[in-house]
């Protein structure tokens, strides 16, 4: 519920700025409510807990190729586009990797 709310609270405060920035903020937030759920591991059973976990994933997911594909667009052609596609897969790696790292995955 506090992440709803704080994601509603981020869109409608940061909205002057743009959609990239409210994407930003909101994967800032979704990456704090995936430490704290790794911390508290709030669930009973561990199949929830993995269950939200992927949510909190796939949240963050969106955000960051929405981000990626619907920002704002630089001027260097094909491979600035490509260069970025690379470096943002690498990214995406890094961070899955310490993620199920963290979970015991």
């Amino acid at each position: 519920m506090l992440r709803k709310v704080g994601l509603v609270a981020v869109a409608v405060a940061l909205l002057p700025f743009g959609a990239t920035v409210q994407a930003l903020a909101g994967q800032l937030l979704i990456v704090t409510m995936i430490t704290a759920h790794l911390m508290a591991q709030p669930y009973a059973s561990p199949s929830l807990n993995a269950l939200e976990l992927a949510s909190l994933a796939a949240s963050y997911m969106l955000l960051f190729w929405g981000v990626f594909f619907f920002g704002d667009a630089s001027p260097g052609g094909d491979a600035a586009t490509w260069a970025g596609l690379i470096l943002c897969l690498v990214r995406m790696h890094a961070w899955m990797t310490s993620v199920c790292a963290c979970a015991g995955g």
